[in-house]
């Protein structure tokens, strides 16, 4: 499953294996090879205990052997292990990455007739809606399992908690991976240039707060800021997919981004500041707990400094999505007010 050839290049001669050209052209073939060698390493017993590392998740804080009598949730916290598995899904990505850019969106773009700027962003928002779609159904199942074990809302997304369930961890880990897949996929998709700079700037702010999130143990905050950011992004790369393939609704759908985009800060912003800021989430917690279980859910809040730095930050990230959503519509509005005046100042010219 090589990635095909841009237009224009040669088919003449083959590159030489192992060469750069080569890489790129048959990057997913390569990929997939490993994984595969990865996952027949768990038939042998020799190589399974190494190849579990990078399938299966670490660092559970609770015994199979409990659970399984209790009928209670396995439950996980981080550690160094994981590294083995984000790296493991970070190579099932750039697969996936391949296989839909080759069966589903080259297909799309032959039809369309678009030039290399626009083939660029037709393909980054086909990749990205994908992935958003799968997370918001993901995060809602998430947030649903934990909305029928927690009675309180403010239980179900509030204080940070040393333990994960099994589906939270895995969601985190794909979710890094995912966007650490990107970094070399700005080589074995030729980006240009003009574009790695924007990109990479978006790649690693998405990075560094799913890892910081991970670390600091705001899993459930996390997911339901992911779902309402997640769910105004998704809709700007449907709009932008059916502006490219010059679709009448796509106004109605840049309407649409507009409305969730500002609500997705609002609600951000909200959530960050009660969680973080007023401690709702925690205060409702230790309020139903016994003086031991008190002390523990006390334990796992991080120090004033490490919450009120988290809270900075998400308030910046807010701020910054918000000035660059203004200034692009007000990039846009200065050619209309423009093309106005002008065609203005020609009538009463005539006239």
């Amino acid at each position: 499953m090589g990635i095909r050839r841009r237009i224009g290049t040669s088919t003449k001669s083959s590159p030489k294996i192992f060469s750069a050209e080569y890489l790129t052209q048959n990057h997913a073939d390569i990929v997939a090879t490993i994984i595969v060698l990865i996952t027949i390493g768990l038939i042998f017993e020799p190589t399974s205990k190494y190849a579990s590392k990078f399938i299966t998740l670490q660092h559970n804080t609770t015994s199979p052997v409990i659970t399984y009598e209790t009928g209670l949730p396995m439950e996980y916290t981080y550690g160094y292990n994981d590294i083995f598995c984000i790296l493991f899904y970070t190579l099932v990505f750039i697969v996936t990455h391949g296989v839909i850019q080759q069966y589903l969106l080259d297909r799309s773009a032959r039809k369309l007739h678009m030039s290399k700027i626009k083939h660029s962003k037709f393909n980054e928002s086909g990749q990205l809606l994908t992935f958003y779609v799968a997370s918001i159904l993901w995060a809602v199942e998430l947030l649903r399992r934990d909305r029928l074990t927690k009675r309180s809302l403010t239980e179900t997304i509030g204080g940070p908690q040393d333990t994960m369930s099994y589906g939270t961890k895995l969601f985190f880990i794909v979710q890094i991976a995912y966007w650490l897949h990107s970094y070399p996929e700005f080589y074995l998709q030729r980006i240009r240039k003009e574009e790695i700079n924007q990109r990479f700037f978006y790649v690693s702010l998405y990075f560094i707060s799913f890892l910081g999130a991970y670390l600091f143990n705001l899993s459930r905050l996390t997911l339901v800021l992911v779902l309402f950011h997640y769910a105004g992004e998704a809709t700007f790369h449907l709009a932008r997919i059916l502006y490219f393939r010059q679709n009448d609704s796509y106004p109605t759908a840049f309407k649409v981004w507009n409305g969730t985009f500002v609500a997705s800060r609002l609600i951000s912003i909200t959530l960050s500041i009660l969680v973080l800021a007023l401690g709702l989430g925690t205060q409702q917690l230790s309020g139903n707990q016994p003086n031991e279980q008190q002390q523990q859910a006390n334990h796992v809040v991080p120090s004033t400094i490490l919450r009120y730095f988290t809270l900075f930050a998400i308030l910046a990230i807010q701020i910054y999505l918000m000035w660059k959503y203004l200034v692009f519509h007000l990039g846009r509005m200065r050619p209309i007010e423009q093309t106005t005046s002008s065609s203005s100042s020609s009538s009463s010219s005539s006239s």
